[in-house]
């Protein structure tokens, strides 16, 4: 009984958190339509496909956020939303790398699944890896610029700098912009830490792990095509902001492959 008054005390309590969105509908929608427009011409020279990028109104809790590939009408609906982005935990880069995952189900490559409503999309670690390794450097790089202001201005941790400077330092080489790469690892990284915050904040079990950027998650035995732990989440979008610039879908150093807590190689 106990469990579940204090389950019902969180939803109540994440009511009102949404109420104080961090993101409000306007700017989620301005952001969702703009990496739309990054990735409209390769969705329809790439797959024959037209994008239509659809808003729509979700209370809290009510997850649309989504993909299908309808055939009949020759297209890839994108849904968002905000109940996400509406979450005072996560930033407006977080929101950012969210829509960017839905857009990896649509161009992320393999592995992949295929059902008869939403066609065949790469599955959710896929997604999630493909988020951080091109499209939030994109984003990052050509909708809101990435400045050492900018960077001041997100307050992030010593460590993300650390870390990002540690990967990045072998593949500078083949950089076209080293010290770009390295602000937006830490852009990356720092959207990162919104979600595990996210994942902390919403949690209804009170005996759920933390999430934390540190933490690896344990390896699976097989290729998982729905979504991993949350802490595998949040390791697979720092594997893929690890990745180098010239990614092609086969970082792997141990520190930016997909990681095994959802991907088995050569078993899909």
């Amino acid at each position: 009984m106990m469990k579940h008054l204090v389950a019902i005390l969180i939803l109540i309590l994440l009511d009102i958190a949404y109420a104080k969105a961090a993101i409000d509908s306007g700017e989620a929608r301005r952001v969702g339509n703009a990496i739309g427009d990054l990735y409209r011409e390769e969705i329809k020279s790439r797959l024959n496909l037209d994008l239509e990028v659809r808003h729509v109104v979700g209370g809290s809790g009510i997850f649309v956020d989504g993909v299908r590939i309808i055939h009949f009408e020759q297209k890839a609906l994108v849904t968002l939303s905000n109940v996400v982005g509406g979450h005072p935990a996560v930033t407006k880069d977080a929101y950012a790398l969210l829509v960017c995952h839905e857009f990896g189900h649509i161009l992320g490559g393999g592995p992949t699944v295929t059902t008869k409503l939403n066609g065949t999309l790469s599955v959710e670690g896929q997604a999630d890896y493909w988020a951080t390794a091109i499209c939030f450097k994109r984003y990052a790089s050509e909708i809101e610029a990435t400045t050492e202001r900018l960077i001041r201005k997100l307050k992030i941790p010593e460590k993300v700098f650390e870390q990002c400077r540690e990967h990045l330092t072998k593949e500078e080489a083949t950089s076209s912009d080293p010290t770009k790469a390295l602000l937006i690892c830490q852009r990356a990284i720092a959207a990162s830490i919104s979600f595990a915050n996210y994942f902390n904040a919403t949690k209804v079990s009170m005996a759920a792990p933390i999430v934390d950027i540190d933490k690896i998650a344990p390896p699976v035995s097989k290729t998982l095509l729905k979504y991993g732990s949350n802490q595998c989440r949040i390791n697979t979008f720092v594997a893929g902001a690890y990745c180098k610039e010239s990614y092609d879908g086969k970082c792997d150093e141990e520190y930016n492959r997909r990681p095994a807590c959802w991907f088995v190689a050569n078993d899909l």
